[in-house]
């Protein structure tokens, strides 16, 4: 047996060199394709390339800086027409942690404990010295639980995020026992709080009443923040971009355990990791233990898993032609028959329950499927020009949404053709518009192999007493303002489609 063997390692992409070609590409690899799993090699000290080695007295570009740089990074900070190499190099430095390029080096000679957040395990933190990279909605709920565990906690900082005052509450064993005899308070509870969390969806809307909305969030979390958290790290916490474009963080308890004596804030740049702890732009950090709470893969899908469709078409292959990841309803995909996803592309919410969305998926294609279910066809499969239609509906509606603001948050990276932001994660509609188009499908976007004679009668499912019932307390609540009439306005096609021009009376009531 090879005795090198076991110290191969594999990684998805790997690049020879750091220069300027190195971290666009790998950039871009980031933007198009949300490949994160790149190896790059590097012989010198340091990422750089050129502007790395060549350190010689008078050493610069002969190119304007504005044009010496990447389209999609550029930087408003050149001091010179023409920059020094100092210069060229902190620019792709930036660049590169930027876009995480840069793995903490020396992180395998670390003598402690070493855990991230993703793949947690037990560890002995009493009295140890603790260093935690991330702040995020993961990180703010480890540090209330482990702070007093340990002898210091220093939490490394690279992005702010808004945090709200906590929803969190003991619920009373008298209550406990009134929603277990009487269903129906436990259904009014439920209503009531869906209803709120639908009314904040609002926020995420890039218009006159979603700016509005924001503004007052954005003044009850910044008013938190500030009389919650010590003085000193407020500039180190409190963001100057839009609520809602990153995931909110309803506060676990964090902005209070920073009080603890033994925590320490900062926003230092990591050089290295040594043996004994880290090393920052300004000093050193004992530690005994490292935790990376540093987020997940997202816009990612099936990954790891080969599936095929019809002709042997890959996932990977569909999302090229799409433009990007996407599904239809966000559950199938056309040449993949009786293929569904379970949130899928485009199925996250960033303002209610994600359980609601998987049941309306589980739903939806238990109703598209039931033909096959009963022996009448063989497969169900989304058509593709509806799925192309689709898709595209859902990113343009993306695009006037709060997501897209530019804060870096998870949700969007770059399209494919680089022309625009591309979100595979949120859901540009509220709940119960997703809730409708679950309940009641459009026969017509699918296609059955089968008998003729039921292909033709699954059009005319779902229609009468169920679907005038609906249509009336939908109107009913929108005219109430509970949902809202934007939110009716995005649904009045579904509502034609499904009700094969049922729904025409709907826009009088607006």
């Amino acid at each position: 047996m090879n005795p090198d063997a076991e110290k191969v390692s594999y990684s998805l992409f790997s690049c020879i060199g750091t220069g300027f070609a190195a971290i666009a590409l790998g950039a871009q690899l980031k933007r198009w394709y949300g490949i994160e799993d790149i190896q790059f090699f590097e012989r010198h000290s340091s990422l750089g390339g050129t502007w790395f080695i060549n350190k010689y007295p008078g050493c610069a570009c002969d190119v304007p800086s504005a044009l010496y740089s990447i389209s999609f990074a550029p930087n408003p900070d050149w001091t010179k027409v023409m920059p020094s190499h100092s210069e060229l190099w902190e620019y792709l430095d930036k660049v590169a942690r930027d876009y995480d390029l840069i793995d903490v080096p020396g992180v395998e000679t670390f003598r402690g404990e070493v855990v991230h957040t993703g793949k947690w395990r037990p560890i002995d933190l009493e009295g140890k010295k603790v260093i935690m990279f991330g702040n995020g909605c993961t990180a703010s709920q480890v540090v209330p639980a482990i702070v007093h565990k340990t002898k210091s906690l220093t939490q490394v900082v690279r992005t702010k995020h808004w945090i709200m005052p906590s929803l969190d509450a003991d619920v009373p064993p008298w209550v406990r026992l009134v929603l277990k005899w009487v269903p129906a308070v436990a259904w009014l509870q439920r209503l009531m709080i869906f209803c709120v969390a639908e009314n904040s969806f609002r926020g995420f809307r890039m218009t006159d009443g979603g700016k509005k909305f924001r503004a007052s969030q954005r003044k009850v979390s910044e008013d938190y923040m500030r009389a919650a958290a010590p003085a000193k790290y407020h500039d180190m916490l409190i963001p100057d971009f839009e609520v809602n474009c990153k995931r909110r963080i309803f506060d676990p308890g964090y902005l209070q355990s920073i009080h603890a004596d033994n925590f320490d804030l900062t926003d230092e740049k990591v050089v290295e990791i040594t043996p004994d702890g880290v090393r920052t732009a300004n000093g050193f950090i004992e530690a005994d233990v490292l935790i990376f709470a540093t987020g997940y893969h997202t816009n990612q899908f099936a990954a790891g898993i080969d599936v095929r469709g019809r002709g042997g078409e890959t996932l990977e292959s569909r999302w090229e032609a799409l433009g990007g990841e996407g599904a239809y309803n966000t559950t199938a995909m056309s040449g993949f028959p009786n293929f569904f996803f379970l949130l899928g592309p485009n199925s996250v919410t960033g303002h209610t329950s994600t359980v609601m969305a998987l049941e309306n998926c589980i739903n939806y294609a238990l109703r598209v499927i039931k033909p096959v279910l009963k022996g009448r066809s063989a497969t169900a499969m989304i058509k593709s020009d509806a799925e192309q239609r689709y898709v595209d509906d859902i990113q343009d509606a993306l695009q006037k949404t709060v997501w897209n603001t530019g804060c870096g948050a998870w949700y969007t990276k770059t399209s494919r053709d680089g022309t625009k932001r591309w979100n595979a994660m949120g859901y540009p509609y509220s709940q119960p518009h997703f809730w409708y188009r679950c309940l009641f499908p459009v026969w017509s976007d699918w296609q059955y192999s089968g008998r003729a004679a039921y292909a033709s009668q699954i059009h005319t499912q779902g229609s009468g007493v169920w679907i005038t019932a609906v249509l009336v307390a939908i109107v009913t609540l929108a005219v109430l303002g509970f949902l809202g009439r934007d939110w009716l306005r995005g649904i009045v096609p579904d509502l034609s489609a499904a009700t094969r021009g049922s729904a025409a009376f709907v826009p009088n009531y607006l």
